[in-house]
C-alpha cells in the first residue's frame, strides 16, 4: 500500500496571545512570527470555556516573515470569568484555533473596608475599596426595612471615604446597603446610632 502525506503550512505562527482587564473592557493582544496566506483572525468568546461565539474579526497581514502585533478590545465583557480564543483563518478558509486565555471581570468590584465611628452619635464615614471606577447606590434602612437615607455616588479606583450625615437618625440599629449600579451586586452591614 502507499501512504499519502499532505503537509499544509499553518496560516500563522502565534508567538503569544494574552488578555487583560483595563477599566471595564478586555484588551486582547497577540503576536505572529510568520503568516502564510492569512486572511483574518476571528476572536471568539465563551463563559464556560466550551461553547464559543464570535465577537469580532481583525484583518491579517496575509504573508509576513516578521513579528506582527495585533489587538482587539471587548468592550462588553460578562461578569465572572471570560474565555477568549483566536481562530486564524487563511484565504482557503482553513483555520487553526489558539489556546484559550481567561480574564476575570469581578462582579464584586468593591469592598466595605470600614465604617467609623460605629456606633456613632453624629455622622459616620464609610471607607470603600474598589478595583475600578464605579457608580454605587448607598441606602440606609431601619430594621423594618423602611428606607431613611438614599444617595448615588461615584467611587474611584482605590480607596474612597464617604461621609453620611446621620445626626437626624433616631437611636437604634440600621442596615447600610451599598449596591453597584451596573451589576446590582450589593453588600449589607449594620449601623448603630446612639446618643
Amino acid at each position: 500500500g502507499t501512504a499519502t502525506v499532505s503537509c499544509t503550512a499553518l496560516p500563522a505562527e502565534l508567538l503569544n496571545f494574552t488578555g487583560q482587564l483595563i477599566d471595564q473592557s478586555v484588551l486582547l493582544n497577540w503576536k505572529t512570527i510568520t503568516e502564510t496566506n492569512t486572511s483574518l483572525f476571528r476572536i471568539e468568546h465563551s463563559l464556560n470555556g466550551i461553547d464559543f461565539t464570535p465577537i469580532g474579526n481583525v484583518n491579517a497581514q496575509g504573508n509576513s516573515n516578521v513579528e506582527t502585533n495585533y489587538s482587539f478590545i471587548d468592550r462588553q465583557p460578562e461578569y465572572g470569568t471570560n474565555y477568549y480564543r483566536l481562530v486564524t483563518v487563511d484565504i482557503n478558509s482553513d483555520y487553526q484555533i489558539s489556546h484559550t486565555v481567561t480574564v476575570d471581570y469581578l462582579i464584586n468590584g468593591f469592598e466595605i473596608l470600614q465604617i467609623f465611628p460605629n456606633p456613632t452619635d453624629n455622622d459616620f464615614s464609610i471607607l470603600l475599596q474598589s478595583n475600578q471606577e464605579e457608580d454605587i447606590v448607598i441606602e440606609i434602612t431601619d430594621i423594618a426595612g423602611k428606607r431613611i437615607y438614599f444617595t448615588k455616588q461615584v467611587i474611584g479606583n482605590g480607596n474612597t471615604t464617604l461621609t453620611i450625615p446621620s445626626s437626624e437618625f433616631a437611636n437604634g440599629v440600621y442596615n447600610l446597603i451599598v449596591t453597584e449600579s451596573k451589576s446590582n451586586y450589593s453588600k449589607v452591614t449594620r449601623l448603630y446610632k446612639q446618643q
